[in-house]
């Protein structure tokens, strides 16, 4: 209602603006029952459309309201459920933390741990090289041993050959390459026969 009366009194302006203008000696009088007549047909219009608005604005209205409780609701319900997760996120963060520290006291272990490995596979691995070597030079000295007993050997023969064939003549040589062959024939012979 506090509402209406300055509608209505702003549309009785014009009416009083045009009262003020009439020819009749400058008197002022105002028509009362012609305002009263459009006053009348204001407040049967405002009547009819208060009658047939009030339904549709009247829903409008409750509907609008339900929909902002409900937006209101829904928004608390959001604002609960993002604390919620923010709480479980801290707490998962917290909890990151605590594994991201626990996992690099165990890198640090295994880093610890394979580095004793290393070294203890480095030892047995000296020992085997060292021991390989050993066997290399006791094996090569072996075999310069070898070498030597046969230059040795090979050296006596050369110098029997030469004090030989200083003092052997001819006719000895002729004698002990006979013996030979005799005994190499009877050693043929001996085996052919078993």
């Amino acid at each position: 209602m506090a509402r209406i009366l300055p509608c209505a009194l702003l549309l009785l302006a014009p009416a009083v603006a045009l009262a003020s203008g009439d020819a009749h000696g400058g008197a002022v009088t105002i028509p009362w029952t012609s305002l009263f007549w459009h006053a009348f047909n204001l407040l049967l219009l405002l009547g009819v459309i208060f009658w047939l608005a009030r339904r549709p604005v009247s829903d409008a209205l409750r509907n609008r309201s339900a929909t902002v409780r409900r937006d209101i609701e829904s928004a608390q319900s959001e604002r609960a459920a993002a604390r919620v997760e923010l709480e479980e996120l801290e707490e998962k963060l917290a909890d990151f933390e605590l594994q991201v520290e626990r996992l690099r006291k165990e890198m640090a272990e295994q880093a610890q741990h394979e580095r004793e490995d290393i070294l203890e596979r480095a030892e047995r691995e000296s020992i085997a090289v060292r021991a390989s070597a050993e066997r290399a030079i006791r094996d090569e000295a072996q075999r310069a041993r070898r070498q030597l007993q046969a230059d040795a050997v090979a050296l006596a023969v050369q110098l029997a050959e030469g004090i030989l064939a200083a003092q052997v003549s001819e006719a000895d040589q002729q004698a002990l390459a006979r013996e030979l062959l005799d005994a190499v024939d009877q050693d043929h012979s001996s085996t052919q026969g078993t």
